[in-house]
């Protein structure tokens, strides 16, 4: 055999576990070598206690690999995302026939063993709830802009993705550099590595010897938890192949899990340890309420069994054959601060070593262009006053679905966790779903506050659609428990408490429970509290506290408090005149010639697209209870004016939940080409992005103004005429069936009473009318393909039907 040229190796030496005890490990070398056991040595010390063992005897496995027994005498530490155990390995082999050549080891290393079984995914045999985001391919991700070293880089991100309460990271299609699993290693965060494939003329292909020699590279790292072959392969399941190198892969490093793809499969294939799947793509609320405990989106690939399971066997869509993580949840979007941004920005090209101008190539060697863009679209929308508290109320609605979400996935008895798109703001697109900036800087939330619904241990409360609750009456909420820590809860007490405005208004107590056990979403029983029949409307908050002998832990959600007292006498059943449907020429005239009336504007086409349009319309869009994922929706919050219509209803200057019934088959109104300007009571806040398929597909680089950062009015007042009456136009759903609906159609009619009402803005009848005549003649707006299809609000998960609708093909 031909020895090196040299005396160190060519690549990195790595080691694997190869069994679930750590008795035994493998030496990866990455050429071969015939070595001199008797002139070799190894040594293996704790990082953690510095402690140090020889290796013993080396048995030759093959040409390139060395296996060997763990020293009995050094204790075994396992690799945790809590406590990140950690060896070295050290020494020298000797080639048999070469005394001058030695080959050096020195590699880090950890103990760690992922498994799965039908139901749970464990690390070191303790059940693991996967709480991931994503990075890697450059719609996910940034460059470095902090201004420290990558290794540095590296670890500020994953200390800032823990203070969160992440233990996992989802690198998309991309494998991490040796400096982020290194970081990943030291510091605790299970990782995902996933290789990617190419999709020629309708088939897969994938790099076989880089799949290989990937493993390889990356074993030695305790970081590693799945190996993935790609994103987004439909039916996985079929192709053997894909199978082939599943297997592959296990024989290679069998301490990890492996996974077919991210995405999509069938619910009975059993190549994979996991399912990463789209399991219910929209918000869970109205239909979709529950559509994460139902897991809905397996039956759209099929089976591999013929035929398939029955319902409710293994394998079937009620019982998945692995355990199953959601897959790109929480890709909800908030407005960005540009000022902000473009202020790092350049405190970071002035601080950072890299030379901008000798790599004008560089990521960030220039501005986003979208920055710019969207200033200009700002201005020409006249948004620039409002732009802080419209960025503010889009902040807090993220906010509300991101703890939505990944609290009904907690809450799910049918999932293991989740895969989060993105906890990183990307650079080069304009859409901010992230939780930190592309500086890896907080933005507006607080880690504590989120950690306390990401962690191991989460308190959870099922609240369901309605969030405001009438004085006198009982809040009643079931309670539950997820339980992923190290051990079982013993004698544990749960306290429910009801505040408002600093004082407890109600509380209870349930328990003890002796123990709780790990691994298991835990119902702890029916919370009930009084609410006081003399209080007045405001926000409140439902706290859980949970009391054991290992600690305490405690959630918190708002919830709003809304009085009876002074009720109009006119019901909102009866034919109250003031109420109008529809605006003809002669509603016009009477609220010019000093009549008050409410527009409930809710006309039928925007519901049903065979109905005929109003011939006198404003400038409508139906709305749903759907924050904006990517690119698609645009129901961003809302900010709330102060003004007497709303006096009684509790807000903080935003839409929260309280909004949540007024919004779902609510229909809000476009103000941007309205003859005056309005600043209505309740401004909807429009998505800030460009559509992916406008893009990608149609050539559109540029925002487009139709439906780009509209002036949403959703509860306005005109003034018409000089000394006329007023119009208040409401697009809230106030006609469903809730108690907040009732308590603002009651607050709006007795505004209608009230002699000195506020009006942001006078028109002409006549300037009215030929308006909103325009606008019934027109053909009703259509929204880009991504929001179009996001409205329809049909489908579990984006099917291929919709691309096949709309002509396009991704790959």
């Amino acid at each position: 055999m031909t020895p090196p040229n040299s005396n160190t190796l060519t690549s990195p030496v790595s080691i694997v576990l190869c069994d679930p005890h750590a008795q035994s490990l493998e030496l990866w070398l990455p050429q071969p070598i015939e070595h001199d056991p008797a002139a070799s040595e190894l040594w293996i010390e704790s990082l953690d206690h510095q402690t140090r063992q020889a290796v013993g005897p080396l048995t030759m496995i093959g040409t390139d690999r060395l296996r060997f027994q763990w020293p009995e005498a050094l204790p075994r530490q396992w690799w945790d995302v809590n406590a990140p155990a950690l060896y070295r390995i050290t020494g020298q082999l000797r080639q048999l026939g070469h005394n001058n050549h030695t080959v050096p080891i020195d590699i880090n290393f950890g103990l760690r063993w992922w498994s799965t079984d039908d139901e749970q995914i464990t690390l070191n045999g303790q059940p693991f709830y996967v709480r991931g985001f994503i990075r890697g391919i450059i719609a996910h991700d940034h460059p470095n802009l902090t201004g420290l070293s990558d290794e540095q880089a590296d670890e500020k991100n994953i200390r800032a993705a823990k203070s969160f309460g992440f233990n996992f990271v989802r690198w998309h299609s991309t494998v991490p550099s040796e400096s982020y699993l290194n970081a990943a290693d030291r510091l605790g965060l299970a990782v995902q590595v996933e290789l990617g494939f190419e999709y020629h003329q309708g088939e897969f292909r994938f790099d076989h010897e880089q799949w290989e020699q990937t493993i390889r590279r990356v074993s030695r790292h305790p970081s590693v938890a799945i190996y993935c072959l790609g994103n987004e392969i439909r039916e996985a399941g079929k192709y053997p192949e894909i199978q082939a190198l599943i297997e592959r892969a296990r024989q290679w490093d069998a301490s990890p899990l492996v996974m077919d793809n991210c995405g999509w499969g069938q619910p009975d294939r059993p190549g994979p340890d996991v399912y990463s799947q789209h399991v219910s793509y929209f918000f869970p609320y109205g239909e979709h309420t529950d559509m994460f405990d139902r897991i809905q989106g397996f039956d759209l690939e099929g089976f591999c069994q013929t035929p398939p399971p029955a319902p409710g066997e293994p394998g079937s869509v009620e019982k998945p054959l692995r355990p199953v993580m959601a897959h790109e949840v929480c890709h909800y979007i908030a407005m960005r601060d540009l000022d902000q941004l473009e202020r790092k920005w350049e405190k970071w090209k002035q601080e950072s070593d890299f030379d901008i101008d000798a790599d004008p190539d560089h990521p960030a060697a220039n501005l986003p262009v979208w920055v710019e863009r969207l200033r200009k679209l700002y201005r020409a929308k006249g948004l620039e006053q409002d732009e802080p508290q419209l960025r503010h109320a889009s902040e807090q609605f993220q906010e509300l679905a991101h703890r939505h979400v990944l609290e009904s996935i907690r809450l799910s008895p049918a999932l293991r966790g989740y895969q989060m798109l993105q906890f990183s703001n990307c650079w080069k697109f304009e859409n901010s779903n992230g939780l930190v900036d592309a500086f890896d800087d907080p933005i507006h939330w607080q880690a504590d506050d989120f950690a306390r619904f990401n962690a191991d241990t989460v308190l959870l409360a099922r609240l369901g659609h309605e969030r405001s609750f009438a004085a006198g009456s009982s809040l009643r909420v079931p309670a539950y428990l997820s339980h992923f820590g190290k051990h079982a809860m013993t004698d544990a007490t749960l306290h429910a408490t009801l505040t408002a405005q600093g004082r407890s208004l109600a509380q209870v107590q349930l328990g003890p429970f002796k123990s709780l056990e790990i691994g298991q979403l835990h119902e702890l029983g029916e919370v009930a509290l009084d609410i006081p029949a003399a209080i007045d409307s405001t926000l409140g908050q439902l706290t859980l506290t949970l009391e054991s002998e290992s600690g305490t832990i405690e959630n918190h959600w708002h919830v709003w408090l809304l009085s009876g007292k002074n009720k109009p006498k006119t019901s909102p059943a009866t034919a109250d005149p003031r109420i109008v449907r529809e605006l003809t020429p002669n509603v016009i005239t009477d609220i010019a010639a000093g009549e008050h009336r409410l527009h409930l504007y809710k006309p039928d086409y925007l519901f049903d697209p065979e109905q005929p349009r109003p011939a006198l319309d404003f400038a409508g869009r139906r709305e749903l209870m759907k924050a904006v994922i990517w690119d698609r929706g645009d129901n961003l919050g809302a900010i709330v004016r102060d003004h007497p219509a709303l006096s009684q209803l509790p807000h903080e200057g935003v839409a929260d939940w309280q909004f949540a019934p007024l919004f779902h088959h609510g229909a809000k109104i476009n103000l941007d080409d309205f003859p005056v300007q309005i600043d209505p009571i309740v401004q909807g806040v429009d998505r800030p992005i460009r559509d992916r398929m406008e893009v990608k597909k149609m050539g559109k680089k540029d925002f487009d103004p139709t439906h780009t950062c509209r002036r949403w009015g959703w509860l306005f007042e005109l003034a018409i005429g000089e000394n006329g009456g007023r119009l208040l136009v409401c697009g809230l759903n106030v006609d469903a069936p809730s108690l907040v609906g009732s308590h603002v159609l009651d607050q709006l009619l007795r505004y209608l009473d009230d002699p000195n009402g506020t009006p942001s803005a006078h028109v002409d009848p006549n300037t009215l009318t030929t308006y909103m005549k325009e606008q019934g003649q027109a053909q009703p707006h259509q929204e880009p393909p991504m929001t179009e299809y996001w409205l329809r609000d049909r489908d579990p998960v984006e099917t291929i039907l919709f691309w096949q609708e709309l002509g396009i093909t991704l790959r």
